[in-house]
């Protein structure tokens, strides 16, 4: 065991120590650039009073079938302005997601808002059965993925709503990416994008997951950590970009062991110095000790927007009362039941 053990340490070794020159990129609109040191920015404090808003969104299922879905979302936006919340936003709703059939099989969807800050095109939510990208490999998609789609695009639309709360050269960070993933979701981030050059608020997000990639298969992340003794920085430019979505790669706080994707909106009002006072602005909100290196205001808005269990079974033990569903229920999976054989 031992032996085998030192060997599987010696073939990490090796992977561990390679080289890498550049950052792979799957996406033909990004070239990759040679990696170079030059390129880190340090992240200098700010005493900027401008406004920043972080946008969130969670969904809990209450009935979940191979063919139908009844879903609850909750949407969350919350405004910082020298570090202190000023304001906050929130948007919940039901949506029914199902499959029907007319010629052929799609998903469809109807919506039922708790309130009227926002407003869903359920058109938008019309999937063909087999949209390639709902699906995963060879799989049809799953009904719950259509749920997914009415966060995300809810979340684009309340962002669009809190520019109106926003000034010139205030800041609008999503959870997550700006690519657009799915079907209709470009249309969402042109509205969002049209509305904040209209007004000269700056776009931007930051993913909890950088699983961007070097030439030798390494991290992306690790890579540019090896690269720099710099507490806190960004780096940029890491490609070039055919389309709207500049990448950079930052380190928020020198306690952090966490190092982020961030993304920015191209518009005209994306200055030098406006991109150092982002980071700066970010930095200055990711100070707290629950998560150095991340920050705060996606935190709240991750917290707030979240549906806990306890909230999930109590709607489910509304609509259990109102309506047998146990049938469908069980032709899902089986799982459950042997998860809980011992």
């Amino acid at each position: 065991m031992k032996n085998i053990i030192n060997k599987i340490i010696n073939s990490l070794n090796n992977t561990i120590n390679k080289k890498s020159t550049k950052i792979v990129f799957s996406d033909s609109n990004y070239q990759a650039i040679a990696l170079n040191k030059n390129y880190f920015n340090k992240i200098k404090d700010s005493k900027s009073n401008k406004k920043i808003a972080f946008i969130d969104g969670g969904n809990a299922s209450i009935i979940e079938t191979s063919n139908f879905t009844v879903q609850f979302i909750r949407l969350y936006a919350v405004i910082y302005q020298s570090n202190k919340k000023i304001k906050s936003i929130k948007h919940e709703f039901f949506i029914l997601a199902q499959i029907t059939s007319s010629n052929k099989l799609i998903f469809s969807s109807k919506i039922f808002p708790l309130d009227n800050n926002i407003s869903l095109n359920e058109r938008d939510l019309e999937f063909d059965f087999l949209d390639k990208t709902l699906r995963n490999k060879e799989e049809p998609a799953k009904i719950t993925s259509i749920a997914n789609c009415a966060r995300r695009f809810g979340e684009l639309l309340l962002a669009k709503k809190v520019i109106e709360e926003l000034n010139e050269n205030d800041i609008l960070i999503l959870d997550g990416t700006l690519q657009s993933k799915v079907t209709n979701e470009k249309k969402y981030f042109d509205v969002l994008f049209n509305e904040a050059s209209k007004n000269k608020v700056i776009v931007a997000s930051l993913s909890k997951k950088t699983q961007l990639i070097t030439d030798s298969g390494d991290s992306a992340a690790i890579a540019l950590a090896n690269l720099t003794n710099l507490n806190s920085w960004y780096y940029y430019p890491i490609a070039k970009s055919t389309n709207s979505i500049e990448i950079f790669i930052t380190k928020l706080h020198k306690l952090s062991k966490y190092i982020f994707r961030f993304e920015l909106y191209k518009s005209q009002n994306n200055k030098d110095s406006n991109v150092a006072e982002i980071f700066s602005l970010l930095a200055l909100n990711s100070k707290d000790p629950v998560f150095f290196g991340y920050p705060y205001g996606l935190v709240d808005a991750d917290k707030n927007a979240r549906v806990s269990n306890n909230e999930k079974q109590y709607l489910k033990t509304i609509f259990s009362s109102k309506v047998d569903l146990s049938k469908y229920e069980t032709t899902l999976n089986a799982h459950h039941v042997l998860d809980n054989i011992r």
